[in-house]
C-alpha cells in the first residue's frame, strides 16, 4: 500500500489499550462495521424514499430547499447601496445548506427528486395548455 491510495474507513486501527499498544480492526468487526454501515444506508433509502413518496412530503421539501434559496445567490446591500459583505455570506451559508440538502436528497431518493422537480421547479414543469375552455350551452 503506497502512500498515494486512499485509506478504507473500515481499517480504523483503535484506540491504544491500557498497555499503550495499538490493536488492527480483526476480520469480525471489520464485517459488523460494513453491516452497520450498510443498514444505516439501506434506512436512510427507505426514509428519504418515503418522504418523497408522497405528494405532501415532495411539498415540504421543495419548501425547505427555496427557503435556502438553492438555485439563486444573493448580494446583500444596504439602504443606500452599498455592498453588504457579513449579509452576503450569511446568504451563501444558507444556500450551501440548501445545496448539501439537495444532494442527499438525490442520493437518496433520486426518483423522488425528479418528480419534485418536475411539480414543483419552474425550469422542469411541462406548459400548461391553453385552450379555449367549452361549455355545453
Amino acid at each position: 500500500m503506497s502512500d498515494d491510495e486512499p485509506l478504507d474507513p473500515l481499517d480504523e486501527i483503535s484506540p491504544p489499550d491500557e498497555g499503550g499498544e495499538q490493536v488492527i480492526v480483526t476480520e469480525t468487526e471489520r464485517r459488523r462495521r460494513r453491516s452497520r454501515i450498510e443498514e444505516e444506508e439501506r434506512e436512510l433509502r427507505e426514509f428519504w424514499g418515503a418522504v418523497f413518496a408522497s405528494p405532501v412530503g415532495r411539498r415540504a421539501m421543495w419548501a425547505l430547499l427555496e427557503m435556502g434559496h438553492r438555485k439563486d445567490t444573493r448580494f446583500a446591500c444596504g439602504p443606500n447601496g452599498f455592498p453588504h459583505p457579513e449579509a452576503t455570506w450569511f446568504h451563501a451559508g444558507e444556500q450551501a445548506l440548501a445545496q448539501r440538502q439537495f444532494s442527499l436528497f438525490r442520493k437518496y431518493a433520486r426518483e423522488g427528486v425528479m418528480v419534485m422537480e418536475d411539480e414543483h421547479d419552474p425550469d422542469f414543469m411541462a406548459p400548461r395548455k391553453r385552450g379555449r375552455k367549452v361549455t355545453n350551452g
